[in-house]
């Protein structure tokens, strides 16, 4: 997966700006997770994007401690883990998941544009 341009993910005026930067940074947080982690563990991938948005919901003079959650549904081995920064740029989570799939070969998907489900299940 090639990063975003941001200057050609704004131009298109769908999605928010800072999009792009926060999809570069989930990028590059999925790929310092090592092997088997990044394609076998999808808790550890979610606690990485998860960290990405507090960075950046606090670089955006936000308090991340109410503005992103992390939140798991189910029980270990059969479970959703969704991470979530509401107030982040619009779609964001849109930008994001083909990342996380292409990254991983796990399967996720986004809520809304500002939720992204990971799944324990395949």
């Amino acid at each position: 997966m090639a990063s975003y341009n941001p200057e050609e993910v704004n131009a298109l005026g769908i999605y928010g700006t800072g999009g792009a930067e926060l999809a570069n940074d989930i990028e590059a947080a999925i790929l310092a997770i090592p092997q088997p982690d990044r394609s076998e563990n999808p808790k550890v991938i979610a606690e990485a994007i998860y960290a990405v948005l507090k960075k950046h919901c606090e670089a955006a003079d936000q308090r991340p401690e109410i503005e992103t959650f992390f939140r798991t549904v189910g029980k270990e081995g059969r479970c959703v883990y969704t991470v979530s920064w509401e107030a982040g740029p619009h779609d964001w989570a849109q930008l994001a998941w083909p990342i996380v799939m292409d990254l991983t070969g796990r399967l996720c998907e986004p809520t809304y544009g500002f939720d992204l489900d990971l799944y324990d299940i395949e």
